[in-house]
């Protein structure tokens, strides 16, 4: 079973993009840290060898290496005109890197310890990953822009690239991604419970659905300053507790719990 789902995975390919920088998925694997339960927490840390806040950004330092290379490019999700998620045949994306590393992970007793851990890897990762705004494909809107992030500054980056670290970074530069997730772990247990409710493909097109609003808040060019980073902060936030908690039910179930 190990041989055909990593040869299934191997064979296909998606469309790259960076992702939450270390400050991001440290804060989405630190918040889920918190929510896993003891027995799986003990077991995927003999696994991993240390917490899983530590494998982070794993997926995008390994990106360009050879052996890693068929998921440099599975860090987003399509959508169609209706921000469903519309995944296109042969090729994977971060939803179906997901799907494919649970089911290793969960087939544990079949595999290797090796192809269980870099599977982990892959979904502490990518969880984070699907609920970037940026990371949606849309496909009706123009997302492939550049802007001056800051007012007065010179170089222009990515508009993607504002969404994957500028904002966080510049709001919480003073805060560790563990200060972050303790401020952000705010919700009661039905609260949170609702977040976790649905499934990978539920939580692509709610993100779908609601980050299509970013493609309004800046256009080609623009000098980026508070009339930006107010209100962009807030969808951050909630994107980033929503992926925590998820990644916490995600490894709780794999685990049996």
């Amino acid at each position: 079973m190990k041989k055909i789902i990593t040869i299934a995975i191997a064979a296909l390919v998606c469309a790259p993009a960076f992702s939450w920088g270390p400050r991001g998925h440290s804060t989405v694997c630190s918040l889920a840290d918190r929510h896993l339960h003891p027995s799986v927490k003990k077991q995927v840390e003999n696994y991993l060898g240390r917490e899983i806040p530590f494998f982070s950004v794993w997926m995008d330092e390994f990106r360009d290496d050879p052996a890693y290379a068929f998921s440099s490019r599975c860090h987003t999700f399509p959508v169609d005109a209706d921000y469903k998620y519309a995944p296109v045949e042969g090729k994977m994306d971060a939803i179906s890197l997901i799907e494919s590393a649970m089911a290793v992970v969960k087939d544990r007793k079949n595999q290797t310890d090796s192809a269980v851990v870099v599977n982990l890897k892959f979904i502490i990762h990518a969880v984070g990953d699907i609920h970037c705004p940026s990371h949606v494909k849309y496909t009706t809107l123009k997302t492939g822009f550049k802007v001056i992030p800051y007012k007065g500054e010179k170089k222009q980056v990515s508009y993607h690239s504002v969404w994957d670290a500028e904002i966080i970074d510049r709001r919480c530069e003073c805060l560790s991604p563990e200060e972050l997730a303790r401020n952000f772990d705010r919700l009661d247990k039905k609260a949170i419970k609702e977040i976790q409710s649905g499934t990978l493909v539920d939580w692509a097109n709610e993100n779908a659905a609601e980050s299509y609003i970013i493609y309004d808040m800046a256009q080609e060019g623009d000098e980026l300053f508070k009339p930006f980073y107010n209100p962009a902060w807030p969808i951050v936030q909630k994107q980033i507790t929503r992926a925590g908690y998820r990644l916490a039910k995600i490894l709780n179930e794999c685990f049996g719990k």
